[in-house]
């Protein structure tokens, strides 16, 4: 195994022999991921408190068709 393969244990063998620089970039990108996800369900938290604290927005809900926005699907 060349030097500049890390192995780490407990990842997908596809993902622990990387070469170190790709290793690090991943974990740098994996990291930036999770901080979106996170990001992502806070605003959809705030948006659904909104939607709810809002009588057009529930109005809106209750209209068959188009009128489930995807608010009203986070409650």
């Amino acid at each position: 195994m060349p030097t500049s393969v890390i192995v780490r244990a407990g990842m997908p063998s596809r993902v622990a022999a990387l070469p170190a620089p790709a290793l690090a970039i991943a974990q740098l990108l994996g990291k930036n991921v999770a901080g979106l996800d996170a990001e992502l369900a806070e605003l959809a938290r705030t948006i659904a408190a909104l939607h709810k604290a809002n009588p057009v927005s529930q109005r809106l809900a209750a209209v068959p068709g188009d009128g489930r926005s995807a608010p009203s699907r986070w409650r």
